[in-house]
């Protein structure tokens, strides 16, 4: 299983360390990219790309509620797919 990390460096509600810690236990159990994000709309942009990939099978936001919340409309961006 493939995953992508997408990280909000700029939120308040995260840490150095908590990323740190988080890639280290996400990547003893997948196949771990983690991206940090760079500008606002960074985080829609990547997991709309994880969306459209074959390759990605889990998509998760290390961030406050902006980046939750770009990441679900990424994730939504042609609509919800059941069988996805």
């Amino acid at each position: 299983m493939r995953a992508l990390l997408v990280v909000n460096p700029a939120a308040t509600t995260t840490s150095a360390r908590r990323r740190d810690v988080l890639i280290h236990a996400l990547a003893s159990e997948v196949k771990l990219e983690a991206v940090t994000t760079e500008y606002r709309g960074h985080a829609r942009d990547l997991a709309r790309l994880a969306a459209g990939s074959d390759d990605i099978d889990l998509v998760v936001a290390l961030g406050g509620d902006g980046t939750v919340n770009e990441v679900v409309n990424g994730l939504l961006h042609n609509g919800p797919d059941p069988d996805r």
